[in-house]
């Protein structure tokens, strides 16, 4: 046979080659190389052993990871904070890190907040009590907020699992009480200066007895103001543990236009299966989507349910309202989803852990607007990241170009410690106004300011509702406006900028019939 070989490919080939290679590296769902080390960053804290729980993104895109570490048996809370592409950012703390040091061994820490003027608020607990803790924007205790920065309380909760902050500065937050008659689920408020907003509830906090066993892991706040909480709770012998939604009204009394008096209880599973909500994200149509976890049977899922405002299960989503992600087929141990987002042109990113074999691998599925695997994310619409000899995936935001940065707890070397993965995602964020029947997008003043009242000028190709809202960098929704029928033709939009709206970016999303774009908005 006789064989020739080339001495060089010809440069158009070679070009089209490194395309290829370089959309292959960029595909959804891949790991993007330009993020800390091919994608990964990791944080040690000296030789201690640290677990990251929690993330946001500031204003200006950086990334906020916290945890907690232990020390001589002494426990921390730690964070770090990372510029856009990974690296630490040094102006922060000592060399990107900041410690606030408890000196007991009951330190945890559940949620990471933006507040106005770059301060980042903290939830956890020390001691059993839920506490809040206030850094400035540097990494110091802010000792304008409590004592020396924190705020500790009981209101018999036994762990407070989750905290968000308001537009106003409120913060709202949420664990499972104890008042000695069986626990409960319990949401609280408190004023920005970290007291009890006694508006909300009794003396700020308001309970509800949803069953036998609940747990709470998790809150979503409506932009009327209502609490969503969810969680789990025992059901019987046949269905055993369910996944379960609470909401409350913005003034803490159960919402009865929700469910069953403010409970919605799904059974997801056939089996005598753990069913237990674990993150809630709210959809710009009012929708609710709360993902989470299908145990105690084979496999061990990923389980994302989507509700109808009023609570019921939503049947044009997935199956009967429920969509399962199996990422190695007939796992027996647990693949739980801890984290989720809406992308802007609604699809939806659901973020955890998945068990290959005996190695605890980052997991990231991506589902289309009707509940099914985007095909076009990773492969067959799921990916996984291994990192050490384990890792698990706790803590998910979204930045500003749609980036997708999972977070947790990563064991190198035999040393727990905090690492961040990003994934590329394709075209979301930013996507062409002509994708939503848009021409010629104009919005104005830009930057604005809050009590203003901004205006968007467009084409509309078509007649339709539009729908409007702000998004903050991390992915929640911060304000619904009502949707309005337009006309097609030229169109003026108004909308007016609540006051006490904290400055720095948010994301404006516009939604029409032929899908959804989303520009910066910059507030000052």
């Amino acid at each position: 046979m006789n064989m020739s070989f080339p001495g060089r490919i010809p440069c158009f080939t070679l070009l089209l080659l490194l395309a290829a290679n370089r959309a292959l590296a960029q595909a959804p769902g891949t790991l993007d190389a330009a993020f800390g080390t091919a994608g990964i960053a990791r944080i040690t804290f000296l030789t201690y052993q640290s677990d990251c729980k929690a993330a946001t993104l500031q204003t200006d895109g950086k990334i906020i990871l916290a945890g907690q570490y232990l020390a001589g048996g002494l426990g921390n809370m730690a964070f770090v904070r990372l510029h856009t592409n990974g690296s630490p950012d040094n102006s922060f703390g000592s060399a990107g890190q900041a410690i606030i040091a408890f000196n007991n061994a009951n330190v945890t820490v559940s949620a990471v907040c933006m507040a106005a003027g770059g301060k980042i608020v903290v939830g956890g607990n020390s001691n059993n009590l839920s506490t809040i803790v206030r850094l400035t924007s540097n990494g110091a205790a802010d000792n304008t907020f409590g004592t020396s920065g924190m705020v500790s309380f009981d209101g018999d909760v036994t762990a407070l699992t989750d905290l968000v902050v308001l537009p106003d500065g409120k913060m709202v937050g949420c664990g499972t009480a104890d008042q000695g008659s069986g626990k409960l689920f319990c949401a609280f408020r408190r004023n920005a200066d970290g007291s009890a907003d006694n508006t909300f509830g009794v003396n700020g906090f308001a309970y509800a007895n949803v069953g036998s066993q609940p747990t709470v892991t998790r809150l979503a706040v409506q932009p009327d103001g209502k609490v969503l909480l969810t969680g789990t709770v025992y059901s019987n012998m046949t269905t055993f543990y369910d996944l379960v939604l609470f909401r409350f009204n913005a003034n803490g009394t159960p919402d009865n236009t929700f469910g069953a008096n403010g409970k919605v209880v799904s059974v997801l599973s056939t089996n005598s299966a753990y069913e237990l909500g674990n993150a809630i994200a709210l959809q710009q149509d009012g929708k609710i989507v709360a993902a989470g976890r299908i145990a105690n049977t084979t496999p061990a899922e990923f389980v994302v349910a989507r509700y109808n405002a009023n609570g019921v299960l939503d049947n044009t989503f997935g199956t009967n309202g429920a969509a399962k992600i199996d990422f190695y087929a007939g796992a027996s141990a647990l693949d739980e989803a801890k984290a989720v987002a809406i992308q802007s042109d609604g699809k939806i990113i659901v973020g955890g852990t998945a068990l290959n074999g005996s190695t605890r691998e980052m997991a990231l599925a991506r589902l289309t607007k009707t509940g099914a695997l985007d095909a076009g994310f990773g492969t067959g619409g799921k990916t996984t990241t291994a990192i050490g000899t384990k890792v698990f995936g706790d803590a998910m935001v979204l930045q500003p170009d749609g980036k997708i940065v999972l977070a947790g707890t990563a064991t190198v070397s035999s040393q727990n410690q905090f690492a961040a993965a990003r994934y590329h995602v394709g075209a979301v964020l930013g996507t062409s106004e002509k994708n939503a029947g848009l021409k010629g997008l104009r919005v104005y003043p830009n930057p604005a300011r809050p009590g203003e009242t901004i205006a968007l000028e467009f084409g509309l190709a078509q007649p339709g509702n539009c729908r409007c809202a702000l998004i903050s960098l991390d992915g929640r929704l911060l304000l619904q406006y009502p949707a309005q029928l337009l006309h097609g033709g030229n169109q003026l939009v108004e909308l007016k900028i609540p006051e006490g709206m904290p400055s720095g970016q948010v994301v404006l999303r516009i939604e029409t019939e032929a899908g959804t774009t989303a520009v910066p908005l910059q507030l000052r």
